[in-house]
């Protein structure tokens, strides 16, 4: 089918979050995901099925990929850049309208169709982002109120944590750690801010959070208490000096 499609663009240019994403590489997908990564294995079900097709898409418009090790997928050029170009020319030779620097602030619903800015369509797809992690000056979730839609409550996921403690002096570190907490338990990289942790390993378990809870963190996952016992012994007998913060 043919359509006749406008975007309209808050910013002065489009895909400025796909721009920065996967530290400015752009992950396009990942070939390990299944529906076992997944609490709510139904959810996942559908969007797993259609990877190949999302990457056959891609490689139709000439965008070339590769893997690495642990399955995600990025563009040949390592730059996220090369996605937005090759969008941004699909959309040019599609002829597809993009109005920039254009706020949308009310969509009303007018004989079965919608009417945005003195025009009307048939339908709508409302991409506004959230609130999180970011402050805006509007709520993105008003369009929606708006029109009368059911929406389910929002609540936080993958965030990373506050903490009571200052961790000041080792903020910026990043560790290889067991991360333990609300019963569960996570490995992978951790990364110290100045009130809190972060990190891939602390996201996944972000959604078990509750207010007010104890994070043990493991930081030499691969020795026992007992081996790191002894190591530190042997290093103290060695070295008279040697002070415990060393």
């Amino acid at each position: 089918n043919k359509y006749d499609i406008t975007i309209f663009e808050a910013s002065n240019k489009l895909l400025k979050k796909v721009s920065i994403s996967g530290n400015g590489r752009c992950n396009l997908g990942n070939l390990y995901i299944t529906d076992e990564c997944y609490l709510n294995k139904r959810s996942i079900q559908d969007l797993s099925t259609h990877l190949g097709d999302s990457l056959a898409f891609f490689e139709n418009l000439g965008l070339l990929t590769y893997t690495d090790n642990e399955g995600r997928i990025y563009p040949l050029s390592k730059e996220a850049n090369s996605v937005v170009e090759i969008l941004n020319k699909e959309l040019f030779y599609n002829r597809i309208k993009v109005i920039n620097n254009t706020f949308i602030n009310e969509i009303k619903r007018v004989d079965n169709q919608y009417l945005i800015k003195d025009d009307r369509y048939d339908y709508v797809v409302i991409a506004t982002g959230s609130n999180a992690g970011i402050k805006l000056n509007y709520d993105p979730y008003e369009l929606i109120n708006n029109l009368n839609f059911k929406m389910t409550a929002l609540k936080p996921g993958l965030v990373g944590f506050k903490v009571k403690e200052d961790l000041t002096d080792i903020a910026g570190v990043r560790a290889s750690v067991t991360v333990s907490a609300f019963g569960k338990k996570s490995q992978g990289e951790i990364i110290f801010k100045e009130d809190g942790v972060s990190g891939i390993c602390v996201m996944d378990l972000s959604i078990f959070k509750n207010d007010d809870a104890k994070i043990l963190i493991d930081l030499l996952p691969d020795y026992s208490l007992d081996d790191l016992l002894n190591y530190m012994h042997k290093k103290i007998s060695n070295d008279s000096k040697l002070k415990l913060h060393n």
